[in-house]
């Protein structure tokens, strides 16, 4: 068995940086599965038809979804609110 396989997901990675852990689906109160996904820029780019300009001028103006602030570095997308804009465009 090779190390890599052994090493658990929120060890350090080659580059001595911390790899992220799995998550495993969150539960509300009432055992319903509540699965938020989200998605950053570089992800979101390669599913939008645009550059990275019109993307931020279209969430300045409010024609596309707004992201997220998950932390202060991190900016993400609803990956559910993100295909339903473009189920509706689809459509349009």
């Amino acid at each position: 068995m090779k190390a890599s396989e052994t090493q658990s997901p929120a060890t350090p990675n080659r580059k001595g940086k911390r790899s992220k852990p799995l998550r495993s689906p969150s539960f509300n109160a009432e055992g319903t599965k509540i699965s938020y996904r989200y998605m950053r820029q570089k992800e979101l780019m390669k599913v939008v038809p645009f550059s990275p300009a019109t993307l931020w001028r279209l969430v300045k103006n409010g024609k596309f979804v707004r992201p997220v602030k998950l932390s202060e570095r991190i900016t993400a997308w609803n990956t559910a609110e993100v295909q339903a804009w473009l189920e509706s465009k689809e459509a349009a």
